[in-house]
C-alpha cells in the first residue's frame, strides 16, 4: 500500500502486441480492480519523537520535518507534537495525549533498535498498539 495524491499515476499497463481480439480485451479487463485508490480514513496525526539524546538536545530531530512534509503531501493535519525521553511511561503518556488532542493515528519515531535503551518498542505493545 502507498499513499497517492489527486492525479498522480499509480499504474500503467502495457498491451503487446499492439493490437488485440475482443476476447483478449475482454480477459484484460477482468483485471480492472487489481489497483484501487480510496480516501485516508484518518486525516489528523499526532507526532510522537523519541530519544533521550534528542530530548536533552545532544542530537537535533530529523524526524518532525519529514513526517510534516508527508503530512502535508497528504494533507493530513498535526494536531499535536512532542519529543519524549527513552522512558516508558513518557512515551505513553505522550501518545494519550496525542489522542486526546484528536488524533486519528500516531506517528512514534525513533527508539526501535535492539539497544536496551530504546523502550519505544514495550511503550507501544503496553498501550495495546502495533509499532
Amino acid at each position: 500500500m502507498s499513499g497517492v495524491i489527486r492525479d498522480e499515476l499509480v499504474g500503467v499497463i502495457d498491451v503487446i502486441p499492439l493490437s488485440m481480439r475482443r476476447g483478449e480485451v475482454e480477459e484484460l479487463l477482468r483485471y480492472r480492480n487489481l489497483v484501487s485508490v480510496v480516501p485516508f480514513k484518518r486525516r489528523r496525526i499526532g507526532i510522537v519523537i523519541t530519544g533521550t539524546e534528542i530530548y536533552q538536545g545532544r542530537k537535533r530531530d530529523l524526524y518532525y520535518p519529514v513526517i510534516k512534509a508527508r503530512a502535508d503531501k497528504y494533507g493530513w493535519e498535526v494536531v499535536f507534537n512532542t519529543v519524549v525521553p527513552d522512558d516508558e511511561d513518557k512515551i505513553m503518556g505522550a501518545v494519550k495525549e496525542a489522542v486526546s488532542n484528536g488524533a486519528e493515528a500516531v506517528v512514534v519515531t525513533g527508539g526501535m533498535s535492539v539497544d536496551p535503551t530504546d523502550r519505544t518498542p514495550i511503550a507501544i505493545r503496553s498501550l495495546g498498539l502495533r509499532s
